[in-house]
């Protein structure tokens, strides 16, 4: 089986530092990407822009047969080739002309290098002739030079500038300077019938000429063939291999697991742990406050959501590294037990509770480290976690149903493929409803907490867990809906769920008189859309009845919360008659809706009480029919921790087939076959190595849908037959599983075989 990746056409690969095996700078984080396709001249380049501290930097070979330069891949005579990738180091093969066959390594062994090695073999029985360059371009800021020839002691190099760094390229040989009209160096090549030369070259880019020379210089005494072999060694013992027959698709999972570890950071700053990024791309890497978490706001922080679903990426090989991530919230807690919905390098938080999911993480990662000394440490920390949330500003009316307070608290809308309508009628629901889907989080933390407290034999909390659990599982079952096969919001005070209506529409500023006497007292909304996304001034008047009163309630300034050009207020009286509404500050082209919530909204997080088990068999039945027609129009804009979670609570629930086709459409369906003369391959239609956090492959439920319960280097528990996907090979370290649909086989390197022809559950014991 071979787990690499192979393109024809264009290549594309994002290369950086890898903490497992190298110096990861953060606020100083050089990202290269590998190229084919994209600059001018077209050629196998290496490009970034030093987070945006130049225009662009490039580099890549020329090659000169008879005078004439060949550096567009698509020239030559066999095409590039990634025979091995890893998140710092990338193989290439490809054959300019069709005398030499090439091996080209690229490696990033710190956040400011980059080293390179080519080995050139003449394959034929007559001598061949070839000139070699390596143009480096640098398009510098205003403050600086482009790269060009210096001397420096009895080395030829290239130098430049840009803003305050100083790069410096190295090339061994003996090579000359500007043999053609790009900033390079070069060397004339003779080549005897089937002989090899290597050349190894080396960028640093510090902050000084002399600093950045001496560790360019260094690192071309740098074998990449040792290199190479150690990440083959350390992608087999923490990653996982899959082979499905007739697909490619076990080379999009590797790519992913790639990426996965690409996004991870080392210890900075106040996070003691190990972090991780939302994604590394080459115009990020540099944060010039670190105060102010610069990079595009994704460097630095940590989310509870994000890293669950890092955990799904990470496990079962790194489950050490998901610890120490979950270690920065518990780092950062509270004194009352608040865990922060953002933590961040220099602890600014944001004031508001993370998505409840740290418990759910941590009794996760309780079979893979099996250490009940940091069990006992972490658990008092997680049950204050939770208590947090049951404090009045987070339960307004006291009933023990909490309530969100922001929606970019809920982790839903970080997906990109939610219409501004779903948004808008959401923003309105977090200030006005309580969401069953919260609820029956915190139900789920509560009953992981008491797994926890029955394995440590404590039961400090015991009785309150148990209270909170079942409070909320029948808080939960008040919000079912049968109609819909859902589960409803409900108003925050009044727990009703009617549905919404549009009072009026207003266009320009004015007044409506209105008698809209109320059975059920209901708050109102007012939703602002502005024509060129300013914020507006807003003050909307309403004369109301509220508790057998009339009352004049003024919705202006902070009442309104803004976002693209979209401003939201609801009031916090619930009004039992509505007698006039007046709105000004409106400008030409600008709308304002006026209305009362919609609590029978269907929103995306549908499907959390279903992850959660809440549900009964009945009710699951429901939610699954109903909940697939929604996923055909949303689906593929949902974020990924929610993806996950239908995914496993479909299989929960026993609609595991429903379940792996979901898990198909989002994950594998990405690849298209191409032939030619040459190669018979897949090609990606969707390229991981740019792909954020959110586009992996969750690795977790894959291997569940297998049938793989557990997978580690001491034991595999198999509960069931690969019934749903094709036949497949999935390797781990040592061991090799061959997952068909009526029968399991279980391959030791070492020469042992298990066969198992009935689903399980097993146990294996691996040694």
């Amino acid at each position: 089986m071979n787990p690499q990746m192979k393109r024809v056409g264009e290549i594309r690969q994002i290369l950086a530092a890898d903490l497992r095996c190298g110096e990861v700078t953060p606020d100083n984080d050089q990202i290269w990407e590998l190229t084919t396709t994209r600059g001018e001249p077209p050629a196998v380049a290496l490009q970034t822009t030093y987070g945006m501290r130049a225009l662009g930097m490039r580099v890549f070979p020329r090659f000169l047969q008879n005078k004439i330069p060949i550096s567009d891949p698509r020239a030559f005579f066999s095409r590039p080739l990634v025979e091995f990738s890893a998140p710092s180091l990338v193989s290439l093969n490809y054959k300019p002309i069709s005398a030499i066959d090439i091996n080209q390594k690229v490696s990033v062994p710190n956040s400011q290098t980059l080293v390179g090695q080519i080995t050139l073999t003449n394959a034929t029985e007559k001598t061949v002739t070839l000139g070699m360059e390596w143009v480096v371009q640098l398009n510098s800021l205003v403050s600086g030079s482009p790269m060009s020839p210096v001397q420096i002691s009895v080395n030829t190099v290239l130098q430049g500038q840009s803003q305050h760094l100083f790069p410096v390229f190295f090339l061994t040989g003996g090579p000359q300077a500007n043999i053609s009209a790009y900033p390079s160096l070069g060397i004339d090549l003779v080549f005897a019938p089937h002989t090899t030369r290597q050349f190894t070259w080396a960028l640093a880019t510090l902050e000084s000429i002399e600093a950045s020379f001496f560790n360019a210089r260094k690192y071309c005494s740098y074998s990449l063939v040792n290199e190479h072999v150690k990440l083959q060694m350390l992608q087999k013992h923490q990653t996982i291999a899959f082979e499905f027959e007739g697909t490619n698709w076990g080379d999009l999972l590797h790519q992913s697991q790639i990426k996965t570890f690409q996004v991870l950071l080392p210890p900075f700053y106040d996070f003691n742990h190990s972090s991780y990024t939302i994604n590394r791309l080459p115009d990020q890497g540099f944060i010039q406050n670190v105060n102010g978490i610069d990079s595009g706001s994704v460097w630095g922080i940590q989310n509870t959501q994000e890293l669950w679903e890092l955990n799904h990426l990470l496990l079962p090989a790194r489950p050490d590294l998901v610890k120490e991530m979950l270690q920065n919230f518990l780092d950062q807690q509270t004194g009352d037990g608040a865990i922060d919905a953002k933590i961040s390098w220099k602890k600014s938080p944001v004031g508001l509770l993370a998505v409840p999911l740290v418990s759910s993480l941590v009794l996760a990662l309780n079979p893979y480290l099996n250490d009940k000394e940091w069990l006992s440490q972490v658990y008092p920390a997680l049950v204050r976690s939770i208590q947090v949330w049951f404090k009045p500003e987070h339960d307004i009316d006291e009933d023990g149903f909490p309530e969100w307070q922001y929606l970019s608290q809920t982790g839903i809308m970080e997906a990109v493929g939610f219409t501004p309508e779903i948004r808008n009628k959401l923003e309105i629901l977090v200030r006005a409803a309580e969401w069953p889907s919260l609820a029956a989080l915190l139900g789920h933390e509560c009953q992981c907490l008491i797994k926890i407290a029955k394995w440590l034999d404590d039961d400090t909390d015991m009785e309150w867990l148990q209270t909170r659990a079942k409070r909320l599982h029948d808080l939960v079952e008040e919000c079912w809906n049968e109609k819909k096969g859902s589960y409803s919001f409900r108003d925050k005070t009044t727990h009703s769920s009617d549905k919404g209506k549009v009072l009026h529409t207003f266009r320009q500023n004015g007044s409506v008189i209105l008698d809209l006497p109320q059975s059920i007292p209901r708050r109102i909304y007012v939703q602002v859309t502005t024509k060129d996304e300013c914020i507006r001034p807003i003050e909307c008047q309403l004369k109301a009845v509220c508790e057998k009163h009339g009352i004049d309630i003024f919705l202006t300034g902070k009442a309104f919360r803004w976002n693209d050009g979209c401003g939201t207020a609801v009031s916090e009286e619930v009004l039992s008659d509505i007698k006039q509404i007046t709105i000004t500050g409106l400008k030409k082209g600008d709308q304002a809706i006026v209305g009362f919530p919609d609590f029978s909204f269907k929103d995306p997080s549908f499907m959390i009480p279903l992850w959660t088990g809440i549900l009964t068999t009945e009710q699951a039945e429901k939610t699954v029919s109903q909940g697939s027609e929604y996923l055909k129009k949303t689906g593929l804009g949902l974020p990924l921790f929610l993806k996950i979670m239908w995914i496993e609570g479909l299989g929960k629930y026993g609609f595991r087939e429903l379940a792996v086709k979901f898990y198909q459409e989002w994950f594998l369906d990405v690849l298209k076959g191409e032939r030619n003369n040459e190669y018979d391959v897949m090609t990606l239609q969707k390229d991981l190595s740019n792909a954020p956090l959110d586009e992996l492959l969750p690795l977790t439920p894959l291997l569940r849908l297998l049938g793989i319960q557990k997978f580690t280097e001491y034991e595999l528990i198999h509960n069931d037959f690969n019934e749903f996907f094709p036949k497949v090979n999935v390797q781990y370290k040592q061991v090799m599983v061959t997952l068909d649909t009526a029968k399991i086989k279980v391959f030791n390197l070492n020469g042992e075989t298990i066969t198992l022809h009935d689903p399980g559950p097993h146990r294996i014991v691996l040694s």
